[in-house]
């Protein structure tokens, strides 16, 4: 039996505070949020983040993936452009409990399906550090490919990091 993931978005600024769990060092919250939070996470930031979702012309859709009711994942849409039909995908995180199970190839998914059906949307791109090999697969499986490659994309502390930019799209579905 395939597992089935449910992407919900927030109703409130009270949600997604199972990040503050979730992302238990610096490094743990770079990777997932780059320069976007700062370590230890807070319910108030993550509140005001959550926030800008709740607009009615919101700068990001935020979703939390579920599975068997249980949170176990993170997704986030960024810089949606209608008349381009695209999105730019980020902070991608699933629970470290759940991590290795394949959950996070069936989350991303399923935010591509929701996207190209429900949204509109005929592009996704996202931003990957080329270090993060495991999520680069997980994107592989869920039909994206690699576009490019940044060197010294982002400076993290002492060194500068490599990124690859990927990307689905609807007509190669």
């Amino acid at each position: 039996m395939v597992a089935t993931i449910h992407l919900t978005s927030p109703t409130n600024t009270n949600a997604c505070t199972y990040l503050i769990d979730w992302v238990r060092s610096e490094e743990e919250n770079f990777v997932w949020a780059a320069t976007s939070f700062s370590f230890p996470l807070e319910k108030g930031v993550i509140a005001s983040h959550v926030q800008a979702s709740l607009d009615t012309k919101p700068i990001r859709k935020i979703f939390t993936a579920t599975y068997e009711n249980i949170p176990i994942g993170h997704i986030e849409l960024e810089r949606i452009n209608e008349w381009n039909q695209s999105a730019t995908i980020c902070r991608v995180l699933i629970n470290p409990n759940m991590r290795g199970k394949g959950l996070g190839t069936l989350m991303m998914a399923e935010l591509v399906q929701k996207s190209f059906a429900d949204l509109g949307l005929s592009r996704l791109e996202l931003f990957v550090f080329s270090s993060n090999t495991a999520a680069i697969r997980s994107y592989q499986k869920a039909g994206f490919i690699e576009e490019g490659h940044l060197h010294k994309w982002m400076r993290h502390q002492d060194r500068f990091l490599d990124a690859k930019i990927m990307s689905a799209l609807k007509s190669n579905r």
